[in-house]
């Protein structure tokens, strides 16, 4: 494999920070990242993430999960922590952020919110719906990103124009993903004959197969398939950004249930680092996309995600009705396709009492 394409893989298992979010959430997956927790995480276990300087022994931690092997924070997220937001409200309540970033992606951040070893996690909306209908104590307190944009590539020299050519190919879908969701809303939408199209169970090795030829086409995160067009020329033949909207799905930040009953501060100040950072990014659009880069994912990458008619309106953190519509949705489509004996109380799985809370203390 040349060079270019290993750092294609290393940029897809970045940007499936949310897609590789799976149902099986607290069994068979241990929680790994490069073999027990990523190097950038252990880095951070005695540090501010925002200043790198030695915490005072009073301070106490608040753990937050990434579905990635990276611990960067990224979006609204990332520029909360480089406008040192995250690390002044935390101050507040006498808190440190350590960031953990899991390369086995949603169900290794599921296993570690069930044995206790997290208190937060941002990722997709799959996970905490999983955990909620296996009666894990787990709340939803914001909805980073309400359209969370989704696509299927091809190789550019492809002659698969929509998703109704897959029909006789090879295609790629992480099962037990947020794509596999968007895979069985597809078939709907046009009329694919499911039976004649050959899936391909992969996520981390996904774009080395799909390079390789071992697969027609790829279901990824929008995010991602700029990345793989970077070192390996492909095009998109759907997306949710241009057709079906609805087919979007969602990034969340979730809680631990013990977590927020007995700490509500800390998850209000982290939620009151997010808005600041969000009302940042609407007076400063183009220092909040060149903070939204990582070492990772390049600043070029960013901009075409974010288009010049973007306004950052979906990415406010609050949570609506039409986004508990979207997880109930969600829900329904995991009892349909059995990966879950029961359904989640999405009443009771969305908490807005912190976010309110965290508005309310700025005085908005």
């Amino acid at each position: 494999m040349r060079k270019n394409n290993f750092k294609v893989l290393a940029f897809l298992v970045l940007a499936l920070l949310i897609a590789g979010c799976g149902y099986n959430s607290t069994a068979e997956t241990s929680v790994k990242a490069n073999g027990s927790i990523s190097p950038g995480a252990k880095s951070t276990a005695g540090q501010d993430t925002a200043s790198g300087k030695a915490s005072e022994p009073s301070e106490k931690t608040v753990t937050l999960a990434l579905a990635q092997e990276s611990n960067e924070l990224t979006g609204i997220w990332g520029l909360a922590d480089k406008k040192k937001y995250l690390e002044e409200e935390l101050n507040k309540v006498g808190y440190r952020l350590k960031v953990l970033g899991f390369a086995a992606a949603g169900p290794a951040v599921n296993e570690a919110f069930v044995s206790g070893k997290i208190d937060l996690a941002y990722y997709g909306n799959l996970p905490p719906v999983v955990l909620k209908a296996k009666g894990i104590d787990v709340s939803i307190v914001s909805i980073g990103d309400s359209r969370f944009n989704l696509s299927v590539i091809v190789p550019a020299a492809s002659d698969i124009r929509t998703p109704k050519d897959l029909e006789g190919k090879k295609v790629i879908v992480g099962r037990g993903t947020i794509l596999d969701e968007y895979w069985g809303n597809l078939v709907k939408a046009y009329g694919i004959d499911a039976g004649k199209v050959k899936l391909i169970n992969d996520v981390a090795n996904a774009n080395s197969t799909l390079i390789s030829g071992n697969a027609d086409a790829l279901l990824s995160v929008d995010l991602t398939a700029q990345l793989i067009n970077k070192q390996y020329p492909v095009k998109v033949i759907e997306s949710t950004a241009k057709n079906y909207p609805e087919f979007a799905s969602q990034t969340v930040l979730a809680a631990a249930g013990k977590f927020a009953k007995e700490q509500p501060q800390v998850v209000v100040a982290v939620l009151k680092a997010y808005i600041r950072a969000y009302d940042y990014a609407l007076e400063h659009k183009d220092e909040a996309l060149q903070a939204f880069a990582t070492k990772s994912i390049p600043v070029d990458v960013i901009e075409k995600v974010y288009s010049s008619e973007f306004n950052f309106a979906n990415l406010d953190g609050g949570i609506e009705e039409a986004d508990k519509a979207r997880l109930n949705k969600l829900n329904e489509f995991l009892l349909e396709y059995k990966y879950i004996e029961k359904s989640a109380d999405i009443d009771n799985l969305v908490d807005t009492s912190f976010f309110e809370k965290a508005k309310k203390e700025l005085g908005k």
